[in-house]
């Protein structure tokens, strides 16, 4: 759905730019559909028709829309989304979310291209460059109505966002809720390329590819970001089903260790998506035995579970009372040729291991 808000957001900006010319019935109906899509696709949708209505205030005046008519789509947009959204707030999000400070929200686009801070601030003036020109002594804004749409598309959703995580529940954070401003970020980052001279525009343009293929294999590729969860439900299933745990047909609990202690909930949220119930899953502390809370953990038939990007501490992990590691045993002792759970380390604890 992250994407499909990305395809959304780009077709629902285009139909608002074409008011500019003409504002046909066709488009009305058009926008008017789209906002609604954008909110029924994921509640964060609601960020970027909030984004619309920014840009539409800024630059009404050079548009075909009449107030009227745009206050009568805003209205359909409500009526049409309202049954939904109840739905939404009556619940929480997925795994708890901390409220970040306002560097994180400044970081944003570094999503988007990949480096530091400093790489965030060259592709800023890179930014820059595309938006003003000077005019004599004072710099003007190129193509107003483009330049405060695209900027108003940037910076209103996350912005908004992150006041909302302030007042409200924390929501801000994760990239892929804010990806739907990618497009806007990258259309300012390539208009001031391209007013810069051809060689430095193509060397800037090489390094940002360079940083952007870096990003990708971590944010992507990554062995923890795209932990084979499934396949250890499938697995683990499996084992119990088989009676290969000393508990048949029981409940297993798992521990989790993670692998970034600044997100420690991340994998056990997803765990307990993919095993719970009837399995339960439990956060290990620092020396890798259940959490304090679930003393009785220690008598359970349990397993042991990291991702393979690990940080210190879970190296010694087999000196706290679980087996080597599962995942190197040989593919024939796998069900049905069932292949090692990518990105993640399986470990049994010790006494519960079975005779074969």
């Amino acid at each position: 759905m992250y994407a499909w808000l990305v395809v959304l957001s780009c077709f629902s900006w285009l139909v608002f730019l074409e008011f500019r010319h003409a504002a046909s019935s066709r488009s009305k109906v058009a926008y008017w559909l789209l906002l609604t899509g954008l909110v029924y696709s994921h509640p964060l949708g609601f960020f970027m028709v909030a984004a619309h209505g920014l840009a539409y205030l800024l630059v009404h005046r050079s548009l075909a829309l009449d107030f009227r008519s745009w206050l009568a789509i805003q209205v359909g947009v409500l009526l049409a989304v309202a049954p939904w959204v109840p739905r939404y707030l009556d619940h929480g999000t997925d795994y708890p979310l901390p409220r970040y400070s306002i560097r994180f929200l400044l970081a944003v686009p570094i999503e988007y291209v990949g480096g530091n801070s400093l790489v965030l601030l060259a592709c800023s003036l890179v930014i820059a460059a595309g938006l003003f020109s000077l005019d004599g002594r004072r710099p003007r804004l190129t193509r107003p109505v483009e330049s405060l749409v695209l900027l108003s598309w940037t910076i209103a959703p996350p912005a908004l966002m992150f006041l909302y995580s302030l007042i409200g529940r924390p929501i801000f954070g994760p990239p892929r809720y804010h990806l739907f401003i990618a497009p806007a970020y990258l259309i300012l980052l390539a208009r001031g390329l391209c007013k810069l001279p051809g060689p430095l525009r193509w060397a800037i343009a090489a390094g940002a590819f360079c940083l952007s293929l870096s990003m990708i294999d971590t944010n992507i590729y990554s062995q923890v970001v795209k932990a084979d969860w499934r396949g250890l439900g499938q697995w683990l299933s499996h084992e119990v089903q088989h009676a290969e745990i000393m508990a048949p047909q029981a409940p297993v609990t798992v521990v989790v260790h993670p692998s970034d202690p600044r997100f420690p909930r991340d994998q056990v949220e997803a765990a307990r998506y993919y095993l719970s119930p009837p399995h339960r899953v439990l956060l290990a502390d620092a020396a890798g035995a259940a959490e304090p809370t679930e003393p009785e953990a220690a008598t359970l038939d349990a397993y042991c579970l990291s991702a393979q990007q690990v940080r210190a501490g879970i190296r010694n992990l087999s000196d706290t009372g679980f087996s080597a590691p599962i995942w190197q045993r040989a593919a024939t002792d796998w069900h049905q040729g069932v292949p090692e759970l990518y990105g993640l380390i399986i470990r049994r604890r010790l006494g519960h291991v079975s005779g074969r």
